[in-house]
């Protein structure tokens, strides 16, 4: 083997990156899902309660998976660099690339 990288993770890139997927599930959860509540009574049929609380979960823990999940997968990777090909091992499967 000649030489080893692993790939440098940069949070805000990743954050900025995903922020479409994180609007679109922001707003699909929070009318689908506040729908849904309201509709079968945990809340007040007044209340925009669900859709704020729903909204709100989406808009957090969408980005918070997502960031730990690649944060998770950039620990595990590493490039292996020989001769006549090249290795690299990923954090949920493994390759080689001749």
């Amino acid at each position: 083997m000649k030489f080893s990288l692993k790939p440098v993770f940069i949070g805000w890139i990743t954050l900025l990156a995903q922020l479409p997927l994180q609007l679109f599930f922001t707003l699909w959860c929070a009318l689908f899902f506040g729908g849904m509540a309201k509709s079968i009574g945990i809340f007040s049929r007044n209340s925009q309660a669900p859709f704020i609380f729903i909204g709100a979960l989406a808009f957090f823990g969408v980005p918070i998976a997502i960031y730990i999940v690649k944060k998770l997968n950039y620990a595990r990777t590493e490039y292996k660099f020989f001769d006549d090909h090249l290795e690299f091992e990923e954090g949920f499967s493994r390759s080689t690339r001749r």
